[in-house]
């Protein structure tokens, strides 16, 4: 039974989470339904609900359609995962339970150090909200406030608040079940890593393309806390890949590596698209630290996978393996993909797959009859080719029949023990890769002419080659088991992926170029922020939780400042009003100010109504834009400038051009967004009433009268993004918490990743290191402890890294000595 405090807490959470819920924008008894029943399932199976809510975490914010920024849908989820814990956990920090078989209590290991780390930057985390909160100038509370406000003090707070309360849950998971802990944390980033991903996949489909990597757009997947900018994305694919990586060294059967296999590459693609010279550092060094980490407990990587059969190679891949093979994917890549572009890349991919898991075919064959099988089959597709040639998309056509067959033969070898497979489904398997290489060399000839083909010939030639010679060697040129084969070939995919970002488009160049400038930029960005500091208790104690943007916006020159609103009541009822204010500065369209709504994706011509009162003269903005959060394809756009009276309300009304809104390939759902701007600098505007008219007559707008608050609006500032972040997390720390936050941030950090460092830390620590080190790197060169769902993602990892129980292998029984 828990104790008065605990239930005391449960309760408050259980009324602060139904309240929030019936106040829900989109649908009050959906949310307070969902609540409850999340609830009774986190009480139920809490080990499923902390699971569920990190899987579900890139899902959890809908700030684009409801307006909140201080609170969103993850606080549901985790309030009824506290509240589980609070009533089923005793709350006390927990002794080193054993990590599972082979283990034994650590003696003296009885979390005082972790209590110390974790309390010490609770306290500075506590100081620093009460001094956001009273730094934050008066405002009428609602639901909606942005960052000016108290509310935002409250905003970043959440995040260790909620890993403070769900302590509990964690010291009784870690004393009775660590393993069945260790893995639902696992099973739940792997799952949550696999959604952000797939929402990358699909914003790169509807809006600049899958394959498009000259366009200047940066993926951001759900993570609306990049509507000012930063770096949301960056920092949860640096927490999020090492589990990706361990999930594909540690699946044990065919259907988990193709799964974990599938997530790795999805993140692969994730991370390329984010076009961030962090991510690229992080990920990198994350990996690095995951194997250091692990082969210094003597784990070597905890490696899983389909057991190998007799007479497979099951050796995993070595350095050397990696040192030449990388180079040489990434040279025959460049040669394929100049002008055989992405369709020549993936057809001779197909062809490296079908080497990758042949079996141990070569040897079975031996060298002479493996070259001739590969040109046999060669010629064969060569003549099939011919005659696909004359039908449409006949290349691609018969290259797919191949892949099929491929992958049909493989199949069935692969059920059988390598001993077992006959000579003649060698034959066949060696026939078919060079038919493959046939099938790929039609393909560039296809699209990319006789300069494809002669790029593309040398390396379908070489890998042939390749396979043949694996017959003329007792011992396999590379491992046959399907493990290392999987492992193989994700690495030659990456390497390839890699490649063809970096030279089929032109914006990475261009950022790469750019970094000498944007260092500078950054600097003197550094410099300008820590001018804010201003006197003792700035430097000790801090501006106050999320008062960055406040000390930004406020101590800026008038002709500098960014764009803002604000919203005030004008009555008991709710009746309310909005102020939208244009930046100072000179706004060019990517630097507007813009206040916006979620609307349906629809061409034509858009009609809105405004009572308004300008302080002056000013050309008013409004857009109707395919757009996900900061990156238009396509807009239909509207400008008024407001005549005089000044100072007195007016209507006004105005109509879009009428430009086509939809993007992307047919099938894939696209966004919409409308935004209306003030696009004279400094220039001040009063909102009474906001009316959308959609082209077929239909008003479409939501809480136009602004009642309550501003429900279902929200806001961004599409490219100019400094006044919001920091750009370091450190700095970041530095301003808001003061030497004293960042001291205790340090030591917090540091005292989980010397914990994770030691022999004894138990399984996952290396996997955990790579996680916390990634993104620290990211933190370089962003604030990230500003996205409240990435911070919560790296306190709660961070919990876990202090609290896991240390694996401690029982000493061997020692004699005693009888004659004594």
């Amino acid at each position: 039974m828990p104790g008065p405090l605990p239930a005391l807490a449960a309760l408050a959470l259980s009324a602060g989470g139904g309240w929030m819920a019936l106040h829900h924008p989109l649908s009050a008894n959906l949310a307070l339904a969902g609540f409850i029943a999340w609830t009774a399932l986190c009480l139920w199976r809490p080990l499923i609900g902390l699971s569920g809510a990190l899987a579900l975490l890139p899902l959890a914010g809908l700030a684009p359609w409801t307006g909140w920024l201080a609170l969103e849908e993850l606080d549901l989820l985790l309030a009824g995962l506290a509240i589980a814990g609070l009533l089923r956990g005793s709350g006390t920090m927990p002794a080193a339970a054993p990590a599972g078989a082979g283990s034994r209590l650590a003696p003296g290991d009885r979390g005082l150090l972790p209590a110390l780390l974790i309390g010490a930057f609770g306290v500075a985390s506590a100081i620093a909200l009460a001094r956001g909160w009273l730094a934050a100038p008066a405002a009428p509370l609602h639901w909606t406030q942005g960052y000016l406000e108290p509310l935002n003090s409250l905003r970043l707070a959440r995040p260790f608040a909620w890993t403070l309360l769900l302590l509990p849950l964690m010291a009784s998971a870690a004393r009775e079940r660590a393993p069945a802990l260790r893995e639902a944390l696992a099973d739940g980033m792997l799952t949550g890593l696999a959604l952000a991903c797939l929402a990358a996949l699909w914003e790169r489909m509807a809006f600049p393309g899958l394959l498009n990597f000259s366009a200047d757009y940066r993926t951001s997947a759900l993570f609306w806390e990049m509507h000012v900018g930063g770096a949301a994305l960056d920092g949860y694919l640096a927490l999020g890949v090492p589990f990706a990586v361990r999930a594909v060294l540690r699946a044990r059967t065919p259907l988990r590596l193709a799964l974990s296999g599938a997530v790795a590459m999805l993140a692969a693609y994730a991370c390329l698209t984010t076009f961030s010279r962090g991510v690229y550092l992080a990920i990198p060094i994350g990996l690095v630290v995951m194997a250091l980490v692990e082969r210094r407990a003597g784990a070597a990587l905890p490696l899983g996978g389909p057991r190998p059969r007799p007479g497979e190679d099951d050796r995993p891949l070595g350095l050397r393996w990696l040192a030449v093979a990388a180079p040489l994917a990434a040279a025959g890549t460049y040669l394929v993909f100049a002008h055989g572009g992405y369709r020549a890349s993936g057809a001779a991919l197909a062809m490296v797959a079908a080497i990758a898991f042949a079996g141990g075919a070569a040897r079975r064959l031996g060298a002479p009859r493996s070259l001739a099988a590969i040109a046999g089959g060669a010629l064969f597709a060569a003549a099939l080719g011919l005659v696909a040639a004359h039908l449409p998309k006949g290349p691609y056509l018969l290259q797919a029949l191949l892949i099929g067959a491929s992958a049909a033969l493989t199949w069935r070898r692969q059920a059988l023990p390598e001993r077992e497979r006959s000579q003649a489904s060698a034959a066949l398997m060696m026939a078919l890769i060079g038919a493959l290489g046939a099938g790929a060399g039609a393909v560039a000839l296809h699209w990319g002419g006789p300069a494809a083909l002669s790029g593309a010939l040398p390396v379908l030639l070489g890998l042939g080659l390749l396979a043949a010679l694996d017959g003329a060697r007792p011992k396999p040129l590379w491992p046959t088991a399907v493990r290392p084969a999987t492992q193989a070939l994700a690495m030659v995919a990456i390497t390839s992926a890699c490649v063809a970002v970096f030279t089929g488009g032109s914006y990475m160049g261009e950022r790469f170029s750019d970094s000498g400038r944007d260092l500078r930029g950054r600097l003197s960005h550094w410099q300008e922020s820590l001018a804010m500091m201003r006197g003792p208790i700035d430097w000790a104690l801090g501006k106050g939780l999320g008062r960055y943007h406040a000390g930004q916006f406020f101590g800026r020159p008038a002709d500098e400042r960014p764009g803002s609103h604000a919203w005030r009541p004008l009555d008991d009822r709710g009746d309310g009003q909005l102020t939208l204010t244009g930046p100072g500065h000179v706004a060019g369209w990517g630097e507007l100010y813009r206040f916006s709504q979620r609307v349906p994706a629809l061409p034509g011509q858009w009609q809105v109504n405004a009572r308004v009162r300008p302080s002056g003269a000013l050309r008013l903005h409004v857009e109707i834009c395919a757009k996900h959060l900061l990156y238009d394809a396509g807009c239909s756009t509207g400008s008024q400038v407001l005549q005089p009276p000044f100072g007195a309300w007016q209507t006004v009304s105005l109509r879009t051009d009428g430009s086509v809104t939809q993007s992307g390939p047919r099938g894939v759902p696209t966004l919409a967004m409308f935004s209306i701007a003030v696009a004279t600098a400094g220039a001040r505007l009063e909102i009474d009433e906001l009316r959308i008219i959609a082209p077929d007559g239909r008003e479409i707008s939501r809480n136009p009268g602004f009642l309550g608050g501003l429900d279902g609006w929200f806001f961004s500032s599409d490219r100019h993004h400094l006044p919001w972040h920091a750009k370091n997390l450190g700095l970041h720390l530095l301003i808001e918490q003061g030497a004293i936050g960042g001291v205790a941030f340090a030591l917090l950090t540091i005292g989980a990743l010397a914990r994770l460092a030691r022999r004894d830390a138990g399984p996952m620590a290396g996997t955990l290191a790579g996680a916390l080190s990634g993104f620290l790197v990211v933190g370089l060169f962003d604030s990230l402890l500003d996205a409240p769902r990435v911070a919560w993602t790296f306190y709660l990892l961070t919990a876990w890294a202090l609290l896991a129980p240390r694996a401690v292998r029982p000493r061997a029984p020692q004699m005693r000595d009888e004659s004594a």
